[in-house]
């Protein structure tokens, strides 16, 4: 029902914490990235291995109507604000070549990694790239994976103006890529509205 609906897109504003907004480097254009500034923002990299996918964690249920990172930043912003996509294949040899490319070629980036909950295969959307939390395992370090690191400092190399979303449903080290980007923000594990949601919260 819409009111489930609505309920599921509430959590996920309400979750969603803000943890980094510091100043952009000088000569951008631009003193933050969030609220993201569509007067000044005309194109945006959304990429990472959570960008097109709707995660809900354990025990969730069948979704009625999931909104991804990528459809609720792309349905927000319309056709003031070109919004792209690189392929994130874990199975390449370089799965981040075409994200680095795409940054540096767009306004902003907003790169989506975290922790993937544990499944049969224990991986989400076929990438074996992520850390995994389940039940009757545990994660031998806070840090993000090798995989989702690397990622994060080529993007931000690439492109400075870069926003970094983490998504899981436990506590994630960010001490070594706090200093690698301007703005950080936790979205947890959203929820099918997660999506919407967040490209509310990017925009302000």
């Amino acid at each position: 029902r819409e009111e489930h609906l609505a309920l599921a897109l509430r959590a996920a504003r309400e979750s969603i914490v803000l943890l980094q907004n510091d100043p952009v480097k000088p000569g951008y254009g631009i003193e933050k990235l969030l609220p993201l500034d569509l007067r000044k923002v005309h194109s945006i990299a959304v990429v990472g291995p959570f960008a097109d996918v709707v995660q809900l964690g354990n025990y969730p249920g069948v979704p009625v109507r999931p909104i991804a990172p990528l459809q609720g930043i792309k349905e927000l912003v319309g056709d003031r604000v070109r919004v792209e996509t690189a392929l994130w294949s874990p199975q390449a040899a370089d799965p981040g070549a075409s994200a680095v490319e795409l940054a540096k070629n767009s306004d902003v980036v907003v790169v989506f990694v975290g922790l993937s909950p544990g499944g049969n295969d224990r991986t989400i959307g076929g990438d074996n790239t992520s850390m995994v939390e389940m039940e009757g395992v545990d994660r031998a370090t806070l840090e993000l994976s090798p995989a989702h690191k690397s990622l994060i400092k080529r993007v931000t190399e690439a492109n400075p103006k870069t926003v970094i979303v983490l998504e899981g449903g436990n506590a994630i080290g960010t001490d070594r890529i706090k200093s690698v980007a301007p703005a950080l923000i936790m979205s947890w594990y959203p929820g099918e509205q997660g999506g919407k949601a967040l490209g509310e919260i990017l925009l302000g």
